[in-house]
């Protein structure tokens, strides 16, 4: 005789595993075996169905169970509905299946559907929704439910109302714990204010709650956001002298400090250390150091750390390509080098777009190369990319120069009529400039 729970919790467990065939095998032979009767199997395979997303077939099996009445859903079945939604941001169809429960909502579906709500980012109904559990009898707010408020309304950028909740659950006998020290810690810190923030960290030790990583990552944030990099760079050190297991988060800031000094090489070591640790590293790191610079001139340091990033366990993206071959493209006589770089991002898989063809277009006109600067023009509004104006009137200057007026009037011809994303007036208005200021050469 199979046992329902004994089932359910095999079904869990292939579900956990990966492994959701078996999962919903096993659901099958016990719902067959027990003709239905077997709720904490409807439970536990709407919860394996709803960790790996296929919220429209926990919907059928939801469905099932309400509409065959076979056995009566309890609080678990609705929650397990709700989370599903309201992981997928479908919080209509949650709170749908919240207002038909055939029973009472326990704190944890509460609490799920107004996690659903912030999550939204819609703070007015997860709002009325918590007013309306404190003047409820069956679940009151707990310090999760405020925290899960506080936590939205600090993430919106909404500190006032994070505080003005902080304050209220003290009132109503709900302790803040951790999560709702972070959430007002982070709120602040995303204002650049600091200093309250270091306060908070304060009171909080006082009060018995012990800081986490992300405590200190959102003060590292913050003084990142209020300009002080330095001491960004001096509150990372601290952290890892302190013995903190840092990932890649806490990194990336110092990384982005170092840039906005205006000091790569610092930058580049960190990303050498993380190779060294095992810490992924984001192409956005890359990116910014490949910015800065470009910004400061050190080109020949881009194009080296270009190719460097697949051996650092990371791959460019077309922002790190478009950076480095646009930072060629203004510097004099590295035109073969844009050209082998463009090479290795096509084979990469990456394609040219607007920016890259206006670069290029610029640079070879730069270089007085007219029938390079002509090629890459052509190849943009065959794909219907318009070339930037300052790109457009560099090359009706390249063939202006050259006495070429009625073969600049033509490219212009050629762009509206090729493309279908054209400003034709600004465009005229450069073509017309650059033929009127070459009329009084002649």
């Amino acid at each position: 005789m199979f046992s329902d729970l004994l089932v359910s919790k095999l079904i869990r467990a292939y579900g956990y595993s990966g492994d959701t065939k078996s999962a919903i095998f096993w659901f099958h032979k016990v719902k067959e075996i027990q003709q239905g009767k077997c709720l904490f199997s409807w439970n536990a395979i709407l919860g394996v169905l709803v960790k790996v997303n296929q919220i429209n077939v926990a919907r059928s099996f939801f469905d099932q169970i309400v509409n065959d009445a076979v056995v009566k859903p309890d609080a678990s079945t609705y929650t397990t509905m709700i989370r599903g939604f309201c992981k997928v941001g479908m919080i209509e169809n949650a709170r749908k299946v919240f207002d038909e429960m055939i029973c009472e909502p326990n704190l944890i579906t509460c609490n799920t559907l107004i996690n659903g709500y912030c999550k939204k980012g819609d703070m007015e109904n997860a709002r009325i929704f918590l007013c309306r559990m404190m003047e409820s009898k069956y679940c009151l707010p707990d310090t999760v439910t405020y925290s899960t408020l506080i936590d939205g309304y600090c993430k919106k950028g909404e500190l006032n109302e994070a505080r003005k909740w902080m304050d209220g659950m003290l009132i109503r006998g709900c302790n803040p714990n951790l999560w709702t020290y972070n959430a007002i810690i982070y709120g602040l810190c995303l204002r650049g204010n600091v200093d309250e923030a270091r306060r908070l960290l304060t009171k909080m030790r006082l009060n018995g709650v012990k800081e986490n990583v992300a405590t200190h990552l959102s003060i590292l944030k913050g003084l990142s956001v209020a300009g002080k990099s330095e001491e960004a760079i001096g509150y990372f050190s601290e952290m890892i002298r302190k013995g903190m297991k840092l990932d890649a988060k806490e990194y990336e800031v110092v990384i982005i400090a170092y840039c906005k000094m205006r000091k790569p090489d610092e930058a580049i070591s960190l990303l050498k250390e993380m190779q060294a640790k095992g810490i992924s590293r984001g192409v956005g790191s890359f990116n910014a150091v490949l910015r800065i610079l470009v910004e400061i001139g050190e080109l020949d340091k881009a194009v080296l750390l270009l190719k460097q990033v697949k051996n650092m366990g990371c791959l460019p993206n077309l922002v790190s390509y478009s950076t480095v071959i646009c930072g060629l493209c203004r510097s004099q006589g590295r035109m073969q080098e844009v050209a082998d770089l463009v090479d290795d991002m096509l084979q990469d898989g990456f394609e040219m777009d607007a920016t890259l063809y206006s670069c290029l277009v610029g640079g070879f006109c730069e270089a007085g190369n007219e029938e390079m600067a002509m090629r890459a023009f052509y190849d943009s509004i065959n794909k219907n990319y318009v070339i930037n104006l300052q790109s457009f009137s560099f090359l009706v200057n390249l063939m202006c120069g050259k006495g070429k007026v009625i073969e600049a009037e033509q490219i212009f011809k050629d762009m509206c009529r090729r493309c279908s994303l054209v400003d034709v007036d600004s465009y005229q208005r450069v073509l017309d400039d650059q033929l009127h200021k070459h009329s009084g050469r002649r």
